[in-house]
């Protein structure tokens, strides 16, 4: 369920389509700060493949803000360390959603 939450957080709030999203990998994200230390933008790199001659999608950066950075840390969290992409449901996700989808 967290997992789905984190998607649509992102979906949501970065206007990142269905396949722009399930494309993300780790190392994605961006943050640039300022003199201070401080975060202040978040830039999100995928591919898009809407109106792009290549069916492999072409690269594409999204600038996006901190709840979106959040989830995505979330989807890094969630996946296994060797596991790149951020969308594959991972064996702890099956497991808690096995758990869920059997009554009692």
């Amino acid at each position: 369920m967290l997992q789905t939450a984190a998607y649509i957080v992102i979906a949501y709030l970065s206007g990142m389509r269905d396949s722009e999203v399930k494309a993300l990998a780790r190392g994605c994200l961006r943050t640039e700060t300022d003199s201070t230390g401080s975060p202040y933008r978040w830039k999100v790199t995928s591919l898009s493949f809407k109106g792009e001659a290549d069916p492999r999608g072409v690269k594409a950066i999204w600038n996006v803000g901190e709840p979106v950075a959040r989830a995505i840390t979330v989807l890094e969290m969630l996946q296994p360390p060797d596991v790149d992409h951020l969308s594959t449901v991972s064996t702890t996700a099956q497991a808690a959603t096995r758990d869920v989808a059997t009554p009692p």
